[in-house]
């Protein structure tokens, strides 16, 4: 039984064998994966983990396989780069079994086209890669792009063919020429990201200098390759998100002070106000009652008051879906699908509401709506 000394001896026989089974309260669930209480219960709404055992309307212990998991989840994340629809699916085949799912990551990323252990993987000719963009795309634009290097070919048996990763990356390159995004400015990307992938492979080799192996050392050095890769991959991501919305959010409305002076609450001052705290009472008040429609207003209110553009969406399509008419709830929906970057469905959305209801506020959302667009196509 445990004695740690974090939870108090249950009377309930239900909880009394959970605790003897080794399971965790949610509390210690967060300390040893360091995922938020939200994204747990966001996980257990999306079938990524096993159900915990009820000891009371407002507790539950979690199994300890919970902490291996989420580390799974993440895992998954980044080097299969799989929604959480897809793991779900692989973690409900495999019985939650932590184990059997971590032979399953092993075996993709060992087989993954482009690792070290694959053997080679999957090619495609050009003219398979070019039917699969959408809208398919001529020979003269794929020559334009290897003609600028952004992709590299391999000759097998004589004919030119392509990797997956440089499939997919054509596909990339090709919606944001749909988007505007001109191939002389992916060549200076380009160019960028070659001189800091080389700055990478220095520090790669200084690493691999500085380590001692194994007798498995070509698996070593593929698993460290592999470590820094996603290390980049992810920093240069937040990077470019942190950078991103701090210009994209000079249109938020915030202010305080006479001179209306804009300032932005930091995560650090929202949680000494509470708010995560809050988002965590609401969301254990929905497992337990989804259908309240006062703890779901409040939680909109909330992740607004964060700036969670994802979560407000998902809860405004909730509360409509209970309650057609409501319009705070619309507004909530047209303003996260703006700040989302989908300009064209929050105009639509937001014009069919208004004619339904002359409410201000959707008007207003409107109104930004329309001018984000306008500074998209612009």
């Amino acid at each position: 039984m445990y004695n740690g000394g974090a939870m108090k001896r249950p009377r309930n026989p239900i909880a009394v064998r959970a605790v003897q089974q080794g399971y965790l309260t949610i509390k210690m669930v967060i300390q040893r994966t360091g995922a938020h209480r939200q994204t747990i219960h966001y996980y257990l709404h999306k079938g990524l983990l096993p159900q915990p055992a009820r000891t009371s309307r407002t507790s539950a212990l979690y199994p300890p396989s919970t902490v291996d998991l989420i580390e799974l989840i993440k895992a998954f994340q980044q080097q299969q780069r799989l929604s959480l629809d897809e793991i779900a699916e692989i973690f409900q085949r495999l019985s939650y079994d932590a184990r059997a799912i971590s032979g399953e990551l092993e075996a993709r990323n060992l087989t993954a086209p482009g690792s070290f252990l694959s053997g080679g993987g999957t090619f495609l000719s050009d003219s398979e890669m070019l039917a699969s963009l959408e809208p398919p795309a001529k020979r003269a634009w794929l020559d334009e792009v290897l003609a600028k290097g952004l992709i590299q070919p391999f000759m097998r048996e004589g004919e030119e063919s392509f990797s997956l990763l440089a499939a997919e990356l054509v596909r990339t390159i090709w919606s944001g020429v749909g988007l505007g995004i001109s191939l002389d400015q992916f060549e200076k990307l380009n160019a960028l990201i070659t001189t800091e992938a080389r700055k990478e492979v220095e520090q790669l080799r200084t690493l691999v200098s500085e380590h001692s192996f194994t007798d498995d050392a070509y698996r070593h050095v593929a698993n460290l390759f592999s470590v820094v890769e996603r290390f980049g991959s992810l920093q240069r991501k937040a990077a470019l998100h942190s950078g991103f919305m701090l210009n994209a959010q000079e249109s938020l409305y915030l202010f305080v002070g006479t001179n209306r002076k804009y300032t932005f609450p930091s995560e650090t001052f929202l949680a000494r106000m509470g708010l995560n705290k809050e988002i965590d009472r609401l969301l254990l008040q929905l497992d337990q009652n989804p259908g309240d429609l006062t703890a779901l207003r409040n939680l909109a209110r909330a992740y607004h008051l964060r700036s969670d553009w994802v979560h407000l969406n998902e809860i405004s399509q909730e509360i409509l879906r209970l309650d057609p008419a409501n319009e705070g709830a619309m507004a909530y929906l047209g303003q996260s699908l703006t700040y989302l970057g989908r300009h064209d469905e929050a105009v639509t959305t937001l014009e069919a509401f208004l004619k339904a209801t002359a409410n201000p506020v959707i008007k207003l959302r409107y109104g930004q709506a329309l001018v984000s667009r306008a500074r998209r196509i612009k």
